[in-house]
């Protein structure tokens, strides 16, 4: 799979990405800005044509990818409409993509959902402080958008980021 990957970032495609092995019919749509060995970053772009946030996926877990198909143009044509901008969003491509995406999330002071261990959920949800020593430390932020503590746990058992989605930006407003 990591050839096709490669070839869509080269060719700057617009894709459908299916990774959910218990609704194959279900997928993410955009963009991919980054990949390494084990993991992609999708640049997402919601059903309505916005963009919708990063998504840190790993390689393992892409059940197929749709390149240049009808929906494919329906989303570009809205993203059109919409004058909506995806090629700007930049992390650094020249280290891990799971360091790049936290430390996008720190530069940008941007919500991120994290699933560990392979869960199926979000296990933390709130701001990254910093990351030391393949730690990385996040200001828990509950559903209501209050500060819930902080959290702490390695890097390598991150299997799942998303960063500035529509659920993040959601918490994001009931912060202020």
């Amino acid at each position: 799979m990591t050839h096709i990957i490669n070839k869509c970032i080269q060719d700057n495609s617009s894709i459908c990405i299916y990774a959910n092995r218990d609704n194959t019919s279900k997928f993410i749509f955009g963009k991919i800005i980054a990949c390494d060995l084990e993991h992609i970053v999708i640049s997402m772009i919601s059903p309505d044509g916005y963009y919708d946030g990063l998504l840190l996926k790993r390689i393992v877990d892409i059940v197929r990818i749709e390149v240049g198909n009808r929906y494919a143009n329906k989303m570009l044509n809205l993203m059109e409409k919409r004058k909506c901008i995806i090629d700007d969003i930049k992390i650094d491509k020249d280290t891990d993509t799971v360091k790049s995406v936290l430390s996008y999330a720190i530069n940008n002071d941007e919500i991120v959902s994290i699933e560990l261990i392979e869960s199926g959920i979000d296990d933390v949800t709130g701001v990254v402080i910093e990351i030391k020593d393949d730690i990385c430390c996040v200001d828990v932020i509950n559903e209501w958008g209050e500060n819930d503590g902080k959290t702490y746990f390695c890097i390598d058992s991150i299997t799942q980021i998303s960063c500035a989605s529509s659920d993040e930006k959601r918490l994001s407003a009931l912060r202020q």
